[in-house]
């Protein structure tokens, strides 16, 4: 993050803007394997490269265990039941780009993992993050504004719904601004993932909402939007 986007001039005559550092959307992958398993095993993209920022967002019912390297961020809860959305990150190393991680769960059910790549000019990582859920079946749900708010910094939205009957249906939208990155599901799990740059949202809608059309039946839902920047 920078705290301060100007510097003296060469010669001191005066401030000048610094370059903005900007946060670059490298690819999206997720698992799309139907049925119960305790695990799932994910390949990094080749276009991933070393020091990239990987955003995992998993969608389960069960504890699960990441691969080696990856580092715990956060966990919510879909309304009040069992399945929960869980995120994790890791900064890619030389090793990664076309290697298989194995995700692990403590017992037999579906569950979907969702890998977000992202590149700066200098290391990158998750500055904050706000986050919500609910019980309702409700077609329109608005995520919670995280901050801070800062030029060149970049946004991961996800979603999750615990569905009783399938998956969500397909006429799924987010607001102007956000680029639906994934439509990753096991039959009863479904995720979704989006991403945007501040300044698209700035001047539309920060918050951003979530559709679905026609609406599906639903015990619970959990929306979490992270910023991602420079420290």
């Amino acid at each position: 993050m920078l705290l301060n986007p100007y510097r003296f001039g060469a010669t001191g005559g005066g401030l000048l803007p610094l370059p903005i550092q900007t946060v670059d959307f490298v690819i999206g992958d997720h698992s799309t394997i139907g049925g119960s398993s305790s695990s799932r095993s994910m390949f990094v993209p080749t276009s991933a490269a070393e020091g990239d920022l990987m955003v995992a967002t998993v969608n389960h019912s069960t504890a699960v265990t990441a691969p080696s390297g990856w580092t715990f961020y956060f966990n919510g809860v879909n309304g009040s039941g069992s399945q929960q959305l869980s995120v994790y990150f890791k900064t890619a190393t030389s090793g990664d780009p076309g290697s298989s991680h194995t995700w692990t769960m403590s017992s037999n059910a579906q569950f979907v993992v969702h890998y977000t790549i992202l590149r700066g000019s200098s290391p990158l990582s998750i500055l904050s993050h706000a986050s919500e859920s609910g019980t309702s079946s409700d077609t329109a749900i608005s995520m919670p504004e995280s901050s801070p708010s800062n030029r060149g910094q970049y946004l991961i939205a996800a979603v999750t719904r615990s569905s009783v009957n399938g998956d969500i249906p397909a006429g799924v939208s987010i607001s102007p601004g956000w680029d639906l990155r994934s439509a990753a599901s096991s039959p009863f799990l479904p995720l979704r993932v989006a991403c945007a740059t501040r300044e698209a949202v700035n001047e539309t809608d920060v918050q951003g909402t979530w559709s679905f059309s026609p609406g599906a039946s639903s015990p619970g839902w959990r929306t979490i939007q992270m910023v991602i920047g420079y420290t």
